[in-house]
């Protein structure tokens, strides 16, 4: 049995409908006479300044707040800001008092590290208080154990294991502005031991090395959820295969709309694959982020020796695309377009993974959803962010 929530409202602005009066997961509600866990998956999408952050820092807390056993988190970027701070961190706490395994890995980078001296340009902008607020926020005492992850590239990921059979992943970081500045989802898929285990081997490997240098490695293949068959892959170890998962799924969508929501739009095999789909009479829509591509297209140009292919590429793809006008990160900006998104008819691909080459070499997983049903629901999120920018143009 499954649950694939509806959060969309259908008229044009992004904002999700009431769950029965309460932002809490369908599984909360969904239960049977024996008590067994109920498979579900929960997609939660928002756009910028639609829903208070308090929400999304609600149900993370209540997320965390249902471990038995282990909690692992990988997280690139965290810093919360009072109330959603104290809401997240306290369930954290709460749940290593109660004496279950608490573990935080998260991305290693420096003060002085700029998203170019880590990946270069297609990478997230590197945060700079995410060491600062778990050392202050989880002391030893506290009885969570965090780890720094470092590496010449990014650990990128962001999603949380329960219990080893329950998942949060997507593309929201834990900060205010990806809660509530940024256009970000993010997925719940509960009772799915199968698909957890591929995360926790990721999870392992980075604590274990305490580098991003060949996690992911063999960390691929696809797995059945709640009837629905889910194909995954993890970075950098198989970063080629997560590239590939979106390739997929557009060479498989001959003469349909493939959807994309995305910061940036910068890799090879994906960009190539578009324009090859645009020449068979399939069709492009989608946004991306305009500050972000605007630095991606300097760079392209001044290097055309080896990326003019790229940047004619992209220009043939862009004209059918919405660009999010949002403020460029070098003038304070953090409101992205930060989803990594790519919707056909049947498919629906999402996590932290950017659509850029160097997501590749970064520590990153994604997942491919071969359903209809939950592939419809991204569309309609999809449309309604290119509503919503096309009228700021």
């Amino acid at each position: 049995m499954r649950d694939i929530v509806n959060l969309w409202e259908r008229a044009a602005a992004v904002t999700p409908a009431p769950r029965n009066g309460s932002i809490l997961p369908a599984r909360q509600r969904a239960d049977n006479s024996k008590g067994v866990p109920m498979t579900t998956i929960t997609p939660t999408f928002w756009a910028q300044g639609q829903r208070p952050s308090s929400e999304i820092a609600a149900q993370l807390a209540t997320f965390i707040s249902g471990t038995k056993k282990s909690l692992d988190i990988a997280i690139y970027d965290s810093d919360l800001k009072d109330a959603d701070q104290k809401r997240v961190v306290d369930a954290i706490k709460a749940v290593a008092a109660r004496g279950a395994r608490v573990r935080i890995a998260y991305d290693h980078t420096k003060q002085t590290d700029t998203a170019e001296g880590k990946g270069g340009t297609g990478n997230d902008p590197a945060p700079r208080g995410t060491q600062a607020f778990v050392q202050a926020n989880f002391p030893e005492s506290t009885r969570v154990h965090t780890q720094a992850i470092a590496g010449s590239h990014l650990m990128h990921s962001k999603y949380v294991v329960r219990d080893g059979v329950d998942i949060w992943m997507g593309s929201a970081n834990f900060t205010e502005d990806a809660w509530f500045e940024q256009d970000n989802n993010v997925v719940e898929i509960i009772d799915a031991k199968n698909l957890a285990n591929h995360y926790e081997t990721d999870f392992a490997q980075l604590w274990a090395t305490k580098d991003i240098k060949g996690t992911g490695k063999n960390d691929y293949g696809n797995v059945q959820v709640a009837g629905v068959e889910v194909e995954f892959a993890f970075s950098p170890g198989e970063g080629s295969a997560v590239a590939s998962l979106f390739v997929d799924a557009i060479q498989g969508a001959k003469g349909q709309d493939v959807q994309v929501a995305t910061m940036v739009l910068s890799s090879g095999p994906i960009l190539g694959a578009l324009v090859d789909h645009l020449r068979e009479g399939g069709t492009i829509s989608g946004v991306y982020d305009e500050s972000q591509m605007r630095q991606v297209e300097k760079d392209w140009g001044a290097h055309p020796d080896t990326s003019k292919t790229k940047l004619d590429q992209w220009n043939a793809v862009k004209k059918f695309l919405v660009g999010k006008p949002s403020k460029s990160y070098s003038a304070g900006g953090r409101n992205f377009m930060h989803n990594k998104v790519l919707v056909t008819k049947n498919t629906v691909i999402t996590g932290s993974f950017n659509l850029s080459r160097n997501a590749e070499s970064n520590a990153e997983n994604a997942l491919a959803f071969h359903d209809v049903k939950l592939a419809g629901e991204y569309q309609k999120y999809v449309k309604a962010l290119v509503v919503k920018y096309t009228k700021h143009q």
